[in-house]
């Protein structure tokens, strides 16, 4: 038997002398097809499969990447938050009693000159050592009935630490005295807040505010 590129067999019968053509059948295409058409399904689907882990593995772990730096970045603000309030606290502490004993070391009281006008100066004494940040103070005159009224109030800034300040009140004219009293202090370098007509902290610590220095 010769078979050729056509599947034909071109042999014959050497006996007889005939040449007969056999045709060897093929394969039908679309069976071929049909057969190979669950292989490349199942393929397909198995990548599919595969994209689909691989997707969900980069989302996975991007999302724990990202929760992990702002659960970091929490934490992170937390200790510093918990550290500074410790500090505040630290610092509350050790200037508590300089609130509290704050007439001890901040005065105000009037000096008269002793001349023609009996010149009258205002002297703001602060003996902390904390500077201040406002001090207003309120000056009364007595009168010659023996009546006291309130003049004025004068406000005093940025007083340092040990500093003695002078002001000229000019001549106090014909009244008996002069006299005056401190109505507030601001104080952030030690978180200290006083006002005579108002409460300002709590029963522990009444001159504590929050207010802090830069």
């Amino acid at each position: 038997m010769n078979i050729n590129d056509r599947g034909i067999d071109t042999e014959g019968d050497k006996t007889s002398g005939k040449t007969e053509v056999n045709q060897i059948p093929f394969m039908d295409r679309d069976d071929v097809f049909l057969k190979k058409k669950p292989v490349n399904l199942v393929i397909t689907l198995v990548l599919a499969a595969l994209a689909l882990a691989l997707t969900v593995g980069v989302a996975k772990h991007y999302y724990e990447k990202v929760n992990n730096q702002e659960r970091l970045k929490w934490e992170s603000g937390r200790l510093n938050k918990g550290k500074l309030d410790e500090a505040n606290a630290k610092k509350h502490d050790l200037f508590q009693p300089l609130r509290e004993n704050w007439a001890q070391y901040i005065k105000a009281e009037i000096e008269v000159k002793p001349n023609k006008t009996n010149d009258h100066y205002l002297i703001l004494k602060n003996n902390s050592s904390k500077g201040l940040e406002r001090v207003e103070v309120n000056l009364y005159v007595v009168n010659w009935n023996g009546e006291a009224s309130n003049m004025k109030s004068i406000i005093l800034s940025d007083i340092r630490a040990q500093e003695t300040r002078r002001m000229n009140l000019g001549a106090g004219g014909n009244s008996k005295e002069l006299f005056c009293l401190i109505k507030s202090i601001t104080a952030p370098s030690f978180s200290f807040c006083f006002d005579k007509d108002l409460e300002t902290g709590g029963k522990s610590d009444p001159y504590y505010c929050s207010q802090e220095a830069d």
